[in-house]
């Protein structure tokens, strides 16, 4: 007797078929929501299921990101432009004989980028500064793009704003696509981990192993953690432990982008780099409230990575490293259970990215990694026990 397909190798070999059938064109080749991204997806998948991943196909798609993929105009942006898909390349040479010089023509681009860098330039995650670490802590690890790294630390510092002696942190500039408030002017400091200050902690938690002098960015680490941790609000009256904002009391959402749950795992890896236990006890708190959210509450409405069920069962895996506690694993487990009945009951149209519009939420097929198929894969593989190497692309590792 045939024994029957366990329910998540069902759903990831609905994944990789539908990830094969919807590549995306080269020149949409943006880590995010584009090839790149969607090939990271079938790399991982080849490793732990070889059979369902069309190599040829692949390698076809491989071949035609590299000769259009490093023809992006988009410096600045890691989510959409040219460093996002460096970092794919440098991922998969990893694993194979590194060729140091394959992306020094993107590190030449940055380093000129940086050298002109514009006042006004943000600091968050997709477009900002902190995307660009993600690019140069890999390039870091085989003692490349030391003159890029070093220009970017100096533009990190330059825009530290010592509210205390002891503590700095990094506001959101005027004109930023991703303030909040975007018809005010006054300074605002965003506590989301894809578009605000802790961002920048996160690049410099991914760059200062690779350093050979560490002193200032692990001051300016240790500064911006002790300012978050003044941020704190009563989580009884508002349902969590941050806000999305300095200074505006409101509960966040459970997710990657914006909340409680990546904020404690970037604690926990300060904790252990800086070794700060009181990090670590307030990422404890943290991931145990978290444990105990659930759609309602947590403002979670689709499966994808960014805000998702998917993204979820990533994130919980990953604080259980750090903190194996009953209830964070049982909140892995929920949210899996969530992402595998939903489909069992609706197919791939329940992990559809929900779209607000005229104050409605409206499905959206979405075959990208922030939001769609190829990140829902990628956290699938991972609760399947894929190494999730990769995870430094989201500043989760």
């Amino acid at each position: 007797m045939t024994e029957p397909i366990p329910p998540a190798r069902q759903l990831l070999a609905a994944l990789i078929q539908q990830t094969q059938q919807q590549l995306l064109p080269p020149y949409q080749s943006g880590i995010l929501s584009g090839l790149s991204g969607q090939l990271l997806f079938l790399w991982q998948a080849a490793k732990m299921y070889p059979e369902l991943v069309d190599e040829p196909l692949f390698n076809q798609q491989l071949i035609l990101l590299q000769q259009y993929g490093v023809r992006q105009t988009d410096i600045r942006s890691f989510g959409y432009g040219i460093s996002g898909v460096g970092w794919f390349f440098e991922y998969i040479l990893a694993d194979d004989d590194y060729q140091a010089d394959f992306n020094a023509g993107t590190d030449t681009l940055l380093q000129n980028y940086l050298q002109q860098l514009p006042a006004e330039a943000d600091i968050e995650f997709v477009i900002g500064l902190s995307g660009l670490a993600v690019y140069l802590a890999r390039r870091a690890r085989h003692g490349q793009a030391e003159q890029a790294t070093a220009l970017l630390l100096g533009a990190i510092a330059e825009r530290a704003v010592f509210l205390q002696p002891e503590q700095c942190s990094w506001p959101t500039p005027v004109g930023s696509a991703y303030r909040l408030q975007k018809e005010s002017t006054a300074v605002e400091y965003n506590l989301g981990l894809a578009h605000g200050m802790p961002a920048v902690l996160a690049a410099l938690l991914g760059l200062i192993p690779h350093l050979a002098e560490p002193t200032h960015a692990r001051h300016l680490l240790k500064a911006g953690c002790d300012w978050l941790l003044q941020q704190q609000q009563s989580v009884i009256t508002f349902g969590s432990y941050f806000a999305n904002a300095a200074d505006r009391p409101a509960c966040s959402r459970l997710g990657w982008c914006y909340g409680d749950l990546t904020l404690a795992l970037t604690l926990f890896r300060a904790a252990e780099l800086l070794a700060e236990p009181g990090y670590a006890e307030l990422a404890r708190q943290m991931s145990l409230h978290c444990s105990r959210r659930r759609e309602q509450d947590g403002m979670v409405f689709d499966a994808g990575l960014c805000h998702g069920y998917a993204g979820l069962v990533l994130i919980f895996g990953l604080l259980s490293q750090y903190f194996p506690a009953a209830e964070v694993l049982a909140a892995k487990q929920y949210w899996l259970e969530k992402v595998l009945n939903q489909y069992q009951s609706h197919g791939l149209a329940a992990l559809h990215k929900q779209v607000e519009r005229a104050d409605e939420l409206t499905a959206q097929e979405e075959p990208g990694l922030l939001s769609g198929y190829a990140g829902i894969g990628l956290c699938l593989l991972a609760a399947e026990g894929q190494s999730t190497d990769w995870v430094d692309l989201l500043l989760l590792g």
